[in-house]
């Protein structure tokens, strides 16, 4: 499974879930791949505001240019 996108970590995060719940998957498990989810969705999110920062930093530089 990819998790290049939040609705595919959130799709991770609802199978572990799942899992644990029905038995399938030990508790720790599923702690750790709920950590780990959370700091993959901090990071993706991070990326998301540098490349928006970047484009509102060039869009000023072009504007200053004018």
């Amino acid at each position: 499974m990819e998790l290049k996108t939040p609705e595919q970590v959130r799709e991770l995060l609802a199978d572990t879930i799942r899992d644990t719940r029905s038995g399938a998957l030990d508790a720790r498990i599923a702690a750790t791949v709920g950590g780990l989810a959370g700091v993959l969705l901090k990071a993706q999110e991070s990326g998301e505001l540098a490349e928006r920062l970047a484009a509102l930093e060039a869009l000023v530089r072009t504007r200053g240019a004018a």
